[in-house]
């Protein structure tokens, strides 16, 4: 995502970074889910699979985190061209990766 340039407004090259790092977050908490999936499979580890469960609450967290600063950053700072492309691709991703973690 990007092009690498920074903004005047120092306030919109936070928010992407923001945006990104959320991102970030949601991919290893997703692959940390499908691993220990897998574990609880392979164990028939039933409080394990229970645990990966309950940890999906954080990843949809973090989607409902994406959503929102998403919004807020196309309502305030009006992106164009490369920069609305991040964000939108920021919350499909987001809805990729939460799919990823249920």
């Amino acid at each position: 995502m990007g092009t690498g340039q920074e903004h005047t407004v120092k306030a919109f090259d936070a928010d992407i970074k923001h945006l990104r790092a959320l991102i970030s977050q949601m991919g290893g908490l997703a692959e940390q889910a499908i691993q220990d999936a897998m574990t609880a499979l392979e164990r028939n580890d039933l409080a394990l699979a229970k645990q990966v469960r309950a940890k999906d609450k954080a990843i949809d967290a973090i989607e409902a985190e994406v959503e929102k600063l998403a919004v807020r950053v196309i309502a305030l700072r009006a992106p164009m061209a490369d920069d609305l492309r991040d964000v939108v691709a920021a919350l499909k991703i987001a809805g990729v990766v939460e799919r990823i973690g249920d």
